[in-house]
């Protein structure tokens, strides 16, 4: 069951260049997940209802092309698998000539708001998704390789404050994004557009939690690692 939607690029979409930022793809494929989640009896206004939310646990985009201001494009999102605990769910964007623009995969899991603990997929939860297609942008979620502690570069720290957390009530997946830019270097950022991201949330971020955040370049990845209590947050790979 494949599911879209035509966006128009506005103004917060873009960069310096007038192109689209990496960030707006990413809250694109975010928003169709909720709005067909949504469709399903399983958005973000269900949450209290249920009892439960979906959970992203990894993100990983690839851009071809970047769209322009005011370019209308077609996002589309579909679930390609689940299991016992975690659901996969895949995107595209394609212009208005169906050229594919950019690609991405997801891994979700359900929480229990209450206990903040992963529940089992049942068929109850992923049925209304059904039927499944076989269409992939990735064959799978490639792990994002660690580098050692000693191999960062810098470490700064971040405190998470109130417009980073979400309806979740924890640091929304798209601000350590954010954060991830601000760490690396100035030279870094201004000579890329980050093409590809691979995202790895770990352990959940909440309000006023102070976050050790180290930087490093690694095989042509700039690799951002995000800590609390000697704990891993998150892992963002950009290049």
């Amino acid at each position: 069951m494949i599911f879209e939607q035509k966006y128009r690029v506005g103004i917060e979409d873009i960069d310096k260049d007038n192109m689209i930022t990496s960030k707006a793809i990413l809250k694109m494929f975010e928003d169709m997940a909720c709005f067909h989640a949504a469709t399903l009896g399983q958005g973000p206004t269900e949450v209290y209802k249920n009892g439960y939310a979906w959970i992203l646990s990894n993100w990983q985009i690839k851009v071809f092309k970047r769209s322009f201001y005011c370019d209308t494009i077609t996002v589309r999102t579909w679930p390609k698998k689940f299991d016992k605990v975690t659901s996969l769910r895949d995107y595209e964007i394609v212009n208005e000539d169906g050229e594919i623009l950019a690609i991405g995969t997801s891994r979700w899991f359900i929480m229990d708001i209450n206990t903040r603990r992963p529940l089992r997929i049942t068929e109850e939860y992923f049925k209304p998704y059904l039927p499944l297609t076989e269409k992939n942008s990735f064959e799978k979620i490639e792990k994002i390789e660690e580098p050692e502690t000693s191999e960062y570069s810098y470490k700064t720290e971040y405190v998470v404050i109130r417009r980073d957390i979400d309806s979740n009530k924890h640091m929304h997946n798209i601000n350590y994004l954010d954060v991830a830019l601000e760490i690396i270097p100035e030279e870094v950022f201004e000579n890329n557009k980050f093409d590809e991201i691979s995202i790895e949330y770990k352990k959940e971020l909440m309000y006023k939690d102070k976050v050790d955040c180290y930087y490093c370049e690694k095989n042509g990845k700039n690799i951002v690692m995000m800590k609390t209590d000697d704990k891993v947050n998150a892992i963002i790979s950009l290049s």
